[in-house]
């Protein structure tokens, strides 16, 4: 229901846009063999921007709840609100974001206890198969949303030790927040050399620059059943989606 959600939005708000589905079959601790399948927007470039060689730009997110026995889990900062942002990215920015692709992951949660094997099962077959057909090499970063949609949100400088990394990028994000808003509430420049193990991760392991927009420290809500719509701060949301947009447009023109 979810993935036909997603697909009848995007098809009946946007024409640039080709959808393939990356399914496969996962073993899980709990459910064994389960059907999973990743949902990947593709804009077709046209002939001169093939010819320009251009280096993709990858927005992501995982679009699936974590399995809560006995209860249901909204998981509205987990991730339905980075969910929301970035279909919106795809509808107001599409005369910029011709150059992107979109990948929404299943299976990021642990259905048991977070490991290796147990977790990330989207991103790391998604990442194997690019890897295959030598797609990953004409990725210019990986932009990953995750745990956005409370008032105390704060985005970290990850990656600023690493060669080749996105540092820079992080860092315009800070400048656009405080230019436009007189103050770096969330994109506030602090510097975590520990990471946040998420989606990005097999993409990272592979070469793959990465920027990630998670908050650090977690939401007070996080794998909780609080973590829905009535925790949500509706003015933060919208200056995160303000900054985020401003800087998408700079590097998509």
């Amino acid at each position: 229901q979810t993935q036909e959600y997603i697909k009848s939005t995007i098809e009946n708000y946007t024409k640039y846009y080709t959808i393939s589905f990356d399914n496969f079959t996962a073993t899980t601790p709990i459910f064994g063999d389960l059907k999973m399948s990743n949902i990947i927007f593709d804009f077709t470039p046209s002939s001169d921007l093939e010819s320009e060689n251009r280096k993709r730009i990858v927005l992501a997110c995982h679009y699936e709840s974590k399995y809560f026995k006995g209860n249901t889990f909204v998981g509205a900062t987990d991730s339905v609100v980075p969910l929301a942002m970035i279909l919106n990215f795809m509808y107001y920015l599409e005369f910029w974001i011709y150059i992107s692709i979109v990948v929404l992951f299943d299976g990021e949660e642990a259905f048991e206890n977070w490991s290796n094997d147990d977790s990330l099962y989207g991103a790391r077959h998604l990442a194997n198969l690019w890897s295959s057909q030598n797609k990953l090499s004409s990725i210019k970063y990986l932009m990953l949303l995750d745990l956005i949609g409370t008032a105390d949100v704060k985005f970290k400088n990850f990656y600023i030790h690493k060669s080749g990394g996105t540092s820079s990028l992080f860092s315009r994000m800070t400048t656009i927040e405080k230019t436009k808003y007189g103050s770096a509430k969330f994109f506030n420049d602090g510097i975590s050399y520990s990471g946040i193990d998420d989606d990005h991760r097999p993409f990272m392991e592979k070469g793959v620059p990465i920027i990630h927009l998670i908050s650090e420290p977690f939401p007070s809500v996080w794998h909780t059943l609080r973590d829905d719509f009535d925790h949500l701060d509706w003015k933060s949301n919208e200056r995160i989606y303000d900054v985020i947009a401003s800087f998408l447009k700079e590097q998509l023109i």
